[in-house]
C-alpha cells in the first residue's frame, strides 16, 4: 500500500490481519519478551518462576495473556490464534553455551580443526567468522595471540539462543526487504500421513493460518506485478512498436504500448507499470509467440545462409576440379602433340634421307620428277577436254553457242593465268622436295585464300558501315522547311545540263559510253528487290559453295567450264 501511495495509484484498502504488534512485543527492547529472557538469563540465581513473574509485570501488550493460575506458562494471540507456552526449562535452554574453561581447553587442542573452530569469532547469528584468510595450521609460538583473539570473541560466544534468534530474524527481514522473495507454502493434506487422503477442513485451516486466503484477496484487488518503465519497454516493446520506431523509457511510451495491445485494468505510476496477474500472463503469451516466430525466421535465415555457403563451397570445389582437369588435359594434349610432332619430324627426315639417296643414285631425278608432274597436269587437262569436247548432236544453236563461249572463256583464262599458276606450282615444288608435303601445301592454299577473301569482304562491309555512321552523324538530314527558294541569279553547274542531254540523246557520245549511261540510268530508276533483301555476303557465300578443294591426286589447278550464260555470269571453280 505504501508503494501504491508513493506511485500515486488509487486503490481500495484491503483489510488484513497485521502481525506487527506481536513482533514488536517479542523483539522490542528493553521490554520485549526476548530482551527480558536474555536479561534474566544473565543472572546466576534466576529461575523459570522469576522469568514468568518478570513477563507478567513488564509486558503490557494486549496480545499477551496472563494465566489465571500460578502455572509456569503464558499465552500469546498470534495471527493464527491463541498459543500457550510452557516456561519450564526456558532458562536452561536459553543458556546454551559452554563454560569459559571448556572453551579455553578446546582452544589449546593439538588438533588443528578443533583449535581453529574455537578460535574463530562468531557472528550475531551464531555462525563462524574468520576476519582473515589465514590457515588454521599455525606455529605454537603464536598460541598466546590465538588465545587472546579467542578471549576477545568470548562475549559474542556467550550470547543466548534468544539473541541469536533475534539477529537471525532481523537478517531475514533485511534480505526480504532488499530483494523480491517468492514464498512457497507447504500444506499438509492430513494428519495420518496416508497417501491419497485429502482433509479439506485441515487444508482450509492451514491456508487461513498461513495467510494464503488474504494474499489471494489482495492479489485480486491489487496489482501483483510492478515493473519499472525501462524494464517493461525493454522486454515488451517489440510487441507493439515497429523496428524503425525510436522507443524511449517513458510513461507515454508505456501507455502507448498497453493501448496498442488493447489491454485494460492496468495502472501507470510515476516510475512503474502496475499490472495484474492476467496482464502478465497475456504479455507472456504474446512474448512467447513472437519469440517462436523470431526463432523460426532466424532458422530460415540460418538455413539459407548455410545453403549459400554450401553451394559456394561446392561451386568452388567443382571449379577447382574443372581447373585441375583442364590443366591436366592441357598437359596431356601438349605431351601427345610433342610426341606426334617428334614422330612426324622423324618420319620427314627419314623420307628426305631416302629421297636424297635416290636422287644421288639417279642423276637428273629432280628435273625428271617436275617434267612428269607437268606432263600429268597436261594429260589431265586433255582428258577433261576430251570429255567436255565430245560431240553432242542434240544441242540447239543457243546451247551450242553457250558451249563454245564457255570453252573460249576457259581458254582465255588459261592463257592469261596459266603461266602464273605454273609458276606457283613450281615454287611450291621447289620449297617442298617431298611430293606429299607439296600436295598438302597446295591443298591448304585454297581454304586460306577463301578465308582471307571472306575476312576482307567482312572488313570492307564494316568499314562502309562505319563511314556511313560518321556521315549520318556529321552531316544530318535537312528538313524541307529549311530549304529556301533558289535565287534568281543562281546558275546550275554545267554538268547538270550536259550529262542529261547526252544520256537522253546519245548522239554525241560513243556507243559504248552511251550504252553505259543508259544501263546506269535504268539501274538507278528501277532497283532490284532481290538486291535490297539479299545479305551483304551473298556473293561470298555463292563463291564458297562453288569452290572445290584442290585434288589430292593431281598437283594442278585446271579450269573447268560449266553451262553458264555469257550475259549473266562467269564462274571459275578451283578443283
Amino acid at each position: 500500500l505504501q508503494e501504491y501511495m508513493a506511485e500515486g495509484i488509487p486503490v481500495d484498502l484491503v483489510e488484513f490481519s497485521d502481525n506487527r504488534p506481536v513482533l514488536d512485543m517479542l523483539l522490542s527492547r528493553p521490554m520485549g519478551l526476548l530482551a527480558l529472557l536474555d536479561e534474566e538469563s544473565r543472572f546466576p540465581r534466576s529461575t523459570d518462576r522469576s522469568l514468568i513473574d518478570k513477563f507478567h509485570s513488564n509486558v503490557k501488550s494486549k496480545f499477551y495473556v496472563r494465566p489465571k493460575s500460578d502455572a509456569l506458562c503464558f499465552a500469546i494471540h498470534h495471527y493464527a490464534g491463541r498459543v500457550v507456552y510452557q516456561a519450564e526449562s526456558f532458562m536452561d535452554k536459553n543458556r546454551n553455551f559452554l563454560p569459559p574453561e571448556v572453551i579455553q581447553l578446546l582452544r589449546q587442542s593439538h588438533r588443528d580443526m578443533v583449535r581453529f573452530l574455537f578460535q574463530c569469532p562468531l557472528t550475531k547469528t551464531g555462525n563462524l567468522y574468520s576476519p582473515s584468510q589465514e590457515s588454521p595450521r599455525s606455529s605454537p609460538e603464536g598460541s598466546k595471540n590465538k588465545v587472546h583473539r579467542g578471549l576477545a570473541s568470548q562475549s559474542r560466544a556467550q550470547q543466548t539462543v534468544a539473541t541469536y534468534f533475534r539477529y537471525s530474524l532481523m537478517d531475514l527481514l533485511q534480505k526480504m526487504v532488499s530483494g523480491s522473495p517468492q514464498f512457497v507454502r507447504c500444506i499438509k493434506p492430513n494428519d495420518s500421513r496416508v497417501p491419497k487422503l485429502f482433509d479439506s477442513n485441515k487444508v482450509v485451516k492451514q491456508l487461513r493460518y498461513t495467510g494464503v486466503m488474504e494474499t489471494i484477496r489482495i492479489r485480486q484487488n491489487g496489482f501483483s506485478h510492478r515493473i519499472p518503465f525501462n524494464e517493461f519497454l525493454k522486454r515488451y516493446c517489440f510487441l507493439a512498436f515497429n523496428w524503425n520506431e525510436k522507443v524511449v523509457a517513458s510513461r507515454d511510451n508505456c501507455r502507448l504500448l498497453l493501448v496498442r495491445l488493447k489491454m485494460d485494468g492496468w495502472a501507470l505510476g510515476k516510475t512503474k507499470v502496475f499490472l495484474k496477474y492476467y496482464h502478465v500472463e497475456y504479455l507472456s503469451k504474446l512474448y512467447e509467440e513472437q519469440v517462436r516466430k523470431i526463432v523460426l525466421v532466424q532458422a530460415c535465415i540460418r538455413r539459407w545462409l548455410a545453403r549459400v555457403r554450401y553451394q559456394k563451397a561446392r561451386w568452388q570445389m567443382a571449379h577447382s576440379a574443372v581447373t585441375l582437369q583442364r590443366y591436366v588435359r592441357g598437359w596431356l594434349s601438349r605431351r601427345q602433340y610433342q610426341e606426334q610432332k617428334r614422330l612426324a619430324e622423324k618420319k620427314r627426315l627419314e623420307e628426305e634421307a631416302k629421297a636424297k639417296k635416290a636422287a644421288g643414285n639417279k642423276p637428273g631425278a629432280g628435273a625428271w620428277f617436275k617434267a612428269k608432274l607437268l606432263r600429268r597436269m597436261s594429260t589431265q587437262d586433255m582428258g577433261e577436254g576430251k570429255e567436255n569436247n565430245a560431240p553432242r548432236k542434240d544441242l540447239d544453236e543457243e546451247s551450242a553457242a553457250v558451249v563454245i563461249q564457255s570453252h573460249f572463256r576457259g581458254y582465255t583464262v588459261r592463257r592469261k593465268w596459266g603461266s602464273e599458276l605454273e609458276a606457283r606450282v613450281r615454287r611450291v615444288l621447289q620449297t617442298h622436295r617431298n611430293p606429299d608435303i607439296a600436295k598438302r601445301a597446295l591443298e591448304s592454299e585454297a581454304p586460306d585464300r577463301q578465308a582471307e577473301l571472306i575476312s576482307f569482304s567482312h572488313n570492307v562491309h564494316m568499314s562502309n558501315q562505319e563511314a556511313h555512321k560518321h556521315l549520318r552523324r556529321n552531316k544530318p538530314g535537312v528538313r524541307m522547311s529549311e530549304i529556301g527558294d533558289m535565287p534568281r541569279d543562281y546558275v546550275r553547274p554545267r554538268g547538270f545540263q550536259v550529262v542529261p542531254g547526252l544520256i537522253n540523246k546519245g548522239g554525241k557520245l560513243p556507243n559504248q559510253a552511251s550504252s553505259y549511261y543508259e544501263a546506269l540510268q535504268e539501274e538507278m530508276s528501277s532497283p532490284s528487290p532481290e538486291f535490297e533483301e539479299a545479305a551483304w555476303d551473298l556473293p561470298i557465300v555463292k563463291l564458297e559453295s562453288k569452290l572445290r578443294p584442290i585434288s589430292a591426286t593431281l598437283l594442278t589447278v585446271p579450269i573447268t567450264t560449266k553451262n553458264i550464260n555469257y550475259e549473266t555470269d562467269t564462274q571459275i571453280s578451283v578443283k
